[in-house]
Parts: C-alpha cells; sequence; structure tokens
C-alpha cells in the first residue's frame, strides 16, 4: 500500500511539472493570505510586481515579502474552495511560496483518489487485482490529464475516497464500532472535500440512500440503526463543512446555475441523446442564463435579480423544477446516456500533452488502443457486475445497481470532461470485478443451486427493466401529451405582429429589424427581452434557416446563431428568445437571399416561452408527429433518423 501511495504520488508530481500546457492559476490568489498570516481574501497585485508576475506564472517562486499586497474582501467562489486554500497556503508555509509545491498537493490529492479506489476494490477482490486496478487508475492519462487542474480534480480525489467508505457503512460493517467509525469518516471526507470543490456535495444522498435502502436485510428494517447512522454521517458531515455551507445562506452557491448550464446543446453528444424539435437552453454561457433568470423573475415579481446571491438560487431551482416537471424523460433519458459514457471510460484514453514523456506511456497507449476495440461495451460491463453481485447476495447487486446509477448518471447535470474523468474507476472496478468472480467460479459452480440462480438473474432481469425501460417508456409518454399540449397552447396565445424592414446585406443574406427590436426593457437594469415567432413556407429542395444576428460595436463582435429544420414542405416556426446586454444587444434576424420571399410573418409573443421556459422551437408542419421527447442512442453521437439532426448548427458563430 505504501508502494502504491509513493507510485501515485510520483505520478501525480509528475503529471503536474510536466504538463505542456499548464492551467490559469490567477485563482489561486487567496492561498497567499494563508501563507503569509493575512486576513483571507483576495490579494490585488500591482502590475508587473513580483506577485503579479507569480500569479501569472511569469516566476516560480515568491517571497514573503514580495506577497504583500492590498486584500479584497473574499467572493462567493473564494469561499467555496476555501479548504483547497488552506491546505495550499499552509503547504506554503512549510514548503516556500513555489508553484512545484502545489504539484506536491496535487500529488497527494491523487494518491487520496488512487487510496480510494483500492479500497473499494479491496472489499471485494483479492489484493494482486486491487493493486492491478488501483495502478491502473494511477497511470490513467484521462486522470493524470486533470491532475494539475487542481480545482477540479480535488473532487475526484474525495469522491473516490467517499465510495468505499459509504459501501462499508451500507454493508460491510458489522459491529457497532464500525458502523459508527464509517459513519464519522463519510461525514468528515464529504465536509472536507466540499470546502475544496462543491461538487463533493452530491455524495451526501448517495450515502444516505445507501445506509437508508441498503443497510439491514430490507429497507424497511433496522430503522432506529439507520436513523442512528445517517445523524452520525450530518453531524460529522456539518461540523467540517459548516465554514463553507453557512456562506451560501447569504452569499448564494450557484449551484442552480451549473445545473441548467448542463442542459446546453453541446452535451447531447457526448451524452448519446438526440435533439428534438425544442431546446431547453441553446447557449453554454453563463452571461445568457444569468439573462434568462433575471427575464424570468422580474417578469413575474417586478424585482431585480442579482447574480450570486440566494434570490438567485432560488431563481435557478424554480426554473430547474420547472424543467424537471415538463421534460421528465428528457432528463431520465440524459441519467441513462450519462452512465452508459461512464461504464466507457475504461476503453477511453486521453492523450497528455507533456514536456516529457511519462515513464511506459508506450504500453499503456498499446493497452488503451487494444480496448479501445471494445468501446461501447461498457453497459455489457455494468450488467455483467450487477450478475455477479446478485449471484453473491441479492442486496449486494441491488447496491451495485443502485450505485452504478446514481453515480454513473449524475454528472448528466452538466456532462463535461472536467465533471466525470473520475468515474472511469466504475468500469476498472466492474472489469477486475467480474474477472475474480470467474476465476472463482469453477468451485461455485460446484456447489450452485441452480433454479435458485435462474430466480436470481430472473429477478435482476425484471429489476433493471423496471428501473430502465419501462420508466423511460412512460416518461415518454407522459411527455409527449404534455409537450404537445404546452406547445399547442403557446402557439394559440396572444401575440403581436411585427412589420420588419428588409436590409440587403453583401452577403447574400438579409437582415430583418424592426422598431424595439430588442423587447421589454428591464426596469432596474440594461437587460431587454423578447420572445418571437418567425413563420417560414419551407421548401424541400432549400432547407429553412434563419440567424439571429447580434450587434458588433468597439467591444463586442456580431454572434450570429443558426436555427434550422428538418427539409419539409409546409409551415415551419421558428421561435426563439432574445436576451439583450451590454455587449450582446439582438439586431434582428437573417435570411437567405433566395428565402426572404417565404417568410410568411414574425410575431412578438405574450409570453417569455411555453411555461415561461425561454425553449427554443424549430417546428415543421408535421410536429405533433415526431417524437416530443430525446432520444438515447446507447453508441453515442445523433440518430441518422432526422435531416435536422444531420444539418450542422452553429452555436455563436462570431464574424
Amino acid at each position: 500500500m505504501l508502494a502504491l501511495a509513493a507510485t501515485s504520488f510520483w505520478y501525480g508530481r509528475f503529471a503536474f511539472q510536466n504538463t505542456a500546457n499548464p492551467p490559469d492559476y490567477y485563482w489561486m490568489a487567496p492561498a497567499i493570505t494563508f501563507a503569509t498570516g493575512q486576513p483571507f481574501g483576495k490579494p490585488l497585485p500591482a502590475k508587473n510586481s513580483p506577485l503579479y508576475e507569480f500569479l501569472t506564472r511569469q516566476r516560480a517562486e515568491l517571497s514573503v515579502a514580495d506577497a504583500k499586497a492590498q486584500i479584497d474582501p473574499p467572493d462567493l467562489f473564494d469561499y467555496q474552495e476555501r479548504y483547497l486554500f488552506l491546505a495550499v497556503g499552509y503547504w506554503w508555509r512549510i514548503a516556500g511560496i513555489k508553484w512545484t509545491a502545489v504539484a506536491q498537493v496535487a500529488a497527494a490529492l491523487h494518491v487520496l483518489a488512487i487510496l480510494g479506489v483500492y479500497a473499494t476494490l479491496r472489499l471485494f477482490t483479492p489484493l494482486l487485482l486491487s493493486l492491478t486496478g488501483a495502478l491502473w487508475m494511477s497511470v490513467s492519462s484521462l486522470q493524470l490529464m486533470f491532475v494539475p487542474h487542481v480545482r477540479d480534480y480535488s473532487k475526484a480525489a474525495f469522491i473516490l475516497a467517499t465510495i468505499p467508505l459509504a459501501v462499508t457503512l451500507a454493508y460491510r460493517a458489522r459491529s457497532r464500532v464500525t458502523m459508527f467509525a464509517a459513519a464519522v469518516a463519510v461525514g468528515i471526507v464529504i465536509g472536507v472535500g466540499i470546502g475544496f470543490r462543491q461538487d463533493v456535495i452530491v455524495m451526501v444522498p448517495i450515502t444516505v440512500a445507501c445506509v437508508l435502502l441498503f443497510r439491514g436485510r430490507r429497507p424497511w428494517t433496522s430503522l432506529s440503526e439507520k436513523a442512528q447512522l445517517v445523524a452520525v454521517f450530518m453531524l460529522a458531515l456539518i461540523v467540517t463543512s459548516l465554514p463553507i455551507v453557512s456562506k451560501f445562506s447569504t452569499k448564494g452557491s450557484n449551484s442552480y446555475h451549473v445545473i441548467l448550464l448542463g442542459y446546453a446543446d453541446p452535451f447531447d453528444d457526448a451524452l448519446g441523446v438526440t435533439r428534438s424539435m425544442y431546446r431547453v437552453l441553446p447557449y453554454y454561457d453563463d452571461a445568457y442564463v444569468a439573462a434568462v433568470l433575471s427575464a424570468r423573475t422580474e417578469t413575474q415579481t417586478g424585482r431585480e435579480l442579482v447574480f450570486s446571491t440566494p434570490a438567485y438560487d432560488r431563481a435557478g431551482r424554480e426554473l430547474w423544477i420547472d424543467v424537471l416537471r415538463h421534460f421528465p424523460a428528457d432528463v431520465f433519458a440524459r441519467v441513462l446516456g450519462a452512465c452508459n459514457s461512464s461504464l466507457n471510460l475504461l476503453f477511453a484514453n486521453q492523450p497528455m500533452p507533456l514536456l516529457h514523456p511519462m515513464p511506459a506511456e508506450s504500453f499503456w497507449r498499446k493497452t488503451y488502443a487494444g480496448l479501445n476495440h471494445f468501446k461501447g461495451w461498457g453497459v455489457a460491463l455494468g450488467v455483467m457486475l450487477m450478475v455477479v453481485a446478485s449471484l453473491a447476495a441479492p442486496r449486494l447487486g441491488a447496491l451495485a445497481a443502485f450505485l452504478l446509477l446514481a453515480l454513473g448518471g449524475y454528472p448528466s447535470l452538466q456532462f463535461g470532461d472536467r465533471h466525470y474523468f473520475h468515474l472511469q474507476a466504475i468500469p476498472v472496478f466492474a472489469l477486475l470485478t467480474v474477472c475474480w468472480a470467474v476465476i472463482v467460479s469453477p468451485a461455485w459452480i460446484r456447489r450452485a443451486r441452480w433454479r435458485s440462480v435462474l430466480g436470481q438473474l430472473g429477478v435482476l432481469a425484471i429489476g433493471l427493466l423496471m428501473v430502465t425501460v419501462v420508466p423511460l417508456r412512460v416518461l415518454q409518454a407522459y411527455q409527449s401529451r404534455h409537450v404537445d399540449g404546452l406547445v399547442s397552447g403557446f402557439l394559440a396565445g396572444p401575440r403581436t405582429t411585427i412589420t420588419p424592414e428588409f436590409v440587403q446585406r453583401p452577403d447574400a443574406k438579409w437582415l430583418l429589424r424592426w422598431p424595439g427590436v430588442a423587447g421589454k426593457r428591464s426596469g432596474v437594469g440594461p437587460l431587454s427581452w423578447a420572445y418571437y415567432l418567425v413563420e417560414f413556407d419551407a421548401d424541400v429542395e432549400a432547407p429553412p434557416a434563419i440567424g439571429l444576428r447580434f450587434r458588433s460595436g468597439p467591444n463586442a463582435t456580431a454572434c450570429l446563431r443558426v436555427l434550422t429544420a428538418p427539409p419539409k414542405s409546409g409551415l415551419v416556426r421558428f421561435g426563439v428568445a432574445t436576451y439583450s446586454y451590454p455587449g450582446h444587444e439582438f439586431e434582428g434576424f437573417e435570411i437567405r437571399d433566395d428565402a426572404v420571399k417565404r417568410v410568411r410573418g414574425i410575431y412578438r409573443m405574450a409570453e417569455n416561452g411555453p411555461a415561461e421556459i425561454p425553449l427554443e422551437l424549430r417546428l415543421p408542419e408535421d410536429w405533433r408527429r415526431r417524437p416530443l421527447y430525446q432520444r438515447l442512442d446507447l453508441q453515442g453521437g445523433l440518430h441518422e433518423a432526422g435531416a435536422e439532426e444531420k444539418m450542422p448548427v452553429a452555436f455563436w458563430t462570431c464574424t
């Protein structure tokens, strides 16, 4: 174990020190205050001062005297990562204020993550296989490429360290001492982890569910014991995380802002879901989400909404709940897509831009090249893990299924690689556990009662269908009817006809603009918004397309978003919410020269979108006969069924 820790530390430090593309570390400025004994805050270095050069990586070391600067009060993001700043700052007190010392902190986090993988494997596999899996994760380029990104990597360390403790608490602990020790330990690990990266908070409901559902013979038994364990866990969690979470009540957390960003179009392909005739959030952009929430809040309450406040969190939560309520099939499909993608991380390897080659790099590259041939088999691997666990004990099989869905599915909230890379541990664990089951299977087969075995497998198959396929189909049927009524009612609602001015552009396009194009002006800020519906006579020879033009200026660049629809003849409707704020002012619609005569009408709608959700609509005439939900493709990528899905869509194409 010491050798494993030493190896992991060396690889983590090597990855940090040899990355060819180091991230921006200016955000780490608050760690300077802990290193120099100043009040916690954000140092404000003078331009070209030693402190400025250190934070911009122009110099590698900094003296304590040069680190002194005016201190600004900490903001929300500083409080959210206070424990990370503490760790770096106090280590700088010992090792000196230098970037090589941060490499040691990052390497220590890598060790914590790898020991978590080892401990999880050790619960179910022998020493050699446990060491193999941990070493696999230790040298995985998918893990090492994020080690220099200390802020993002830190969550991996604490999440992976939490998993074996949660499993022990739910299934393995027998004595009261072991149970309560595990409850305290998991509370401390999660509580401290929240102070490194807020994402770790996802392990709180997962841990509580593990205790309530899988501790004891049945979910409804041993309730007193479960209540005591949850209470001890929560107490340890609150004590360790209180300095962080106490600030959320006064400064907000922005957690729902991040979740809403996860519904942006760019994540669909990675999740393996197709796009329907609507978009919940077309842009992955902080300013866009803030504008959506501000306009929605002012429309509903008449009050101003300030970014990074508890009121902003409430507004984000309300919009997210509306999305869950109106599009439950999409949400569930994205969870299943995230599980599928996470299980296939075993067969993925990211090339690392390093200044020096990593030891044994050619061996691992060849290994992953071979594994890549099995890409797409992740679901089969997950099912095999559940089969093996169920044959050992039905309760263990249920626990394995729950953890696969919970851990694999939560990144669907925002499926960027920096949010799920650490889940490569799941298929690594699954593969080695299945391998161990195969090794010991001859002895098991001789004493197995096959009637009982077949019964257990039947129960497992029914259970999997009941928690995956059946809910998905039910939710799709519900959502189809619900969205049909939602959109139909919106289209039939009040509207104002717009008479645009047609301005010819030199690039064979026309700009359609009109007075008050930006829409309703905010009474408390510079924001303006409107929801427009464009009706278009489609021609199968020329698929309908319109562009949203945003004004360029001295400090802004014109951006164009292109909306397309399936190439079907008949009436096509484009619905879009537009938001204008400084540097991003809506100017009008662009139409190709050959399509100007096919614009039937432009209307300003009375609402900000169906159910006050700023949906982007692309409705062909037969839209009711098309799927009104996102479809899941376990092979990843888009289906070939819809021409609209194959047509390129420009996101913030700037000219």
